[in-house]
């Protein structure tokens, strides 16, 4: 089974035409606003001062997991009509 058709196995149509991945997939949300002003600032920093030992460091910011039905079992509900190939709403 290739990828795409196990990938198109977990979702679901509703009447409008939308798909919804059963289970809910989980994600993790990034600082994006926070990673582009720092790069500016190191940018400016090589720039000025190609030698800078800042420039060595290593940066890490933190994370925060969106916890979705995918992080433990499903409800008993979804499970059942998703073994069954029906729409779980």
């Amino acid at each position: 089974m290739r990828a795409s058709q196990v990938a198109s196995s977990f979702e679901s149509r509703a009447p409008d035409g939308s798909v919804k991945q059963v289970p809910a997939l989980s994600t993790v949300g990034q600082q994006k606003a926070e990673m582009g002003r720092l790069s500016v600032e190191r940018l400016v920093q090589a720039l000025d001062d190609p030698g800078a030992a800042c420039l060595q460091e290593v940066v890490r910011l933190p994370m925060v997991l969106h916890a979705r039905e995918s992080t433990g079992c499903p409800p008993a509900d979804v499970a059942n009509t998703a073994n069954r190939g029906e729409a779980a709403w």
